[in-house]
């Protein structure tokens, strides 16, 4: 496992993650106008991802995906929206920032 790998892994266990986190996050993204979809997905190991359809913004989500992964798809849908002038209690907040600043280090032109 790289050093990578294992800070992810840290700052996860830091965060609360349980089911009614995400079932929060769900709520949070469907009130923002994105569409939670949980789908099989054909291609293994690929948790899915925030698309355009038409006119409506579609999160597909892999049934298969574990619950990090879910959060992380959750909160990368939100982060894309704007969320200055909505309430987000603290352990959302702090989740959405997680995935931010991941993206960021991850991609330095983000």
């Amino acid at each position: 496992m790289s050093d990578k790998e294992k800070e992810k892994k840290k700052q996860a266990r830091s965060l609360h993650i349980d089911e009614s986190v995400i079932e929060r996050l769900e709520e949070i993204a469907r009130n923002m106008g994105v569409d939670v979809r949980y789908e099989q997905m054909q291609k293994p190991g690929y948790p899915g991802g925030l698309c355009r359809i038409k006119e409506s913004w579609v999160l597909i989500i892999n049934r298969a995906s574990l619950p990090l992964e879910k959060v992380e798809l959750l909160a990368e849908a939100i982060s894309m929206r704007d969320t200055e002038n909505i309430y987000l209690q603290p352990d959302i907040r702090e989740i959405i920032d997680w995935v931010q600043s991941r993206r960021r280090k991850d991609d330095p032109q983000v």
